[in-house]
């Protein structure tokens, strides 16, 4: 860890080498999400938002999109479910996409170029 990164970190002695074979503890603070900015700096761009969620129901996973659609201002947001069908390390996933008119598009489980290329319709769609 360079001296770089610990910029800012409190309660590390920074005249003496870090230790690798030591535990450091870090605390980290949230940062300012960066879509949440995106509409305050240009209202007229097209904002598309993905929701990540784990072990919910398509209504849960459309409910958490419209909240975080609003709460940005986005146009669409993309959402789907990390907790089922082993979408990480894998070539499938399902999405639902929600656009701000409450309209809702579920893709199945499909290859995930599959989905990128539904989601760019959707997009080429609205805008």
């Amino acid at each position: 860890m360079g001296y770089e990164t610990l910029q800012g970190i409190k309660n590390i002695d920074r005249t003496k080498k870090i230790r690798s074979d030591k535990e450091i503890i870090l605390r980290l603070k949230p940062t300012v999400k960066i879509i949440d900015e995106i509409k305050k700096m240009k209202k007229d761009v097209f904002l598309a938002g993905f929701k990540a969620e784990d072990n919910k129901t398509d209504k849960e996973l459309k409910k958490k999109a419209i909240s975080s659609l609003k709460k940005c201002n986005a146009n669409m947001f993309i959402a789907n479910d990390i907790g089922k069908d082993e979408v990480f390390g894998s070539d499938y996933n399902s999405v639902l996409i929600v656009d701000e008119f409450g309209k809702t598009e579920k893709i199945g489980r499909a290859r995930k170029e599959v989905i990128a290329e539904k989601i760019v319709d959707a997009i080429r769609s609205r805008i």
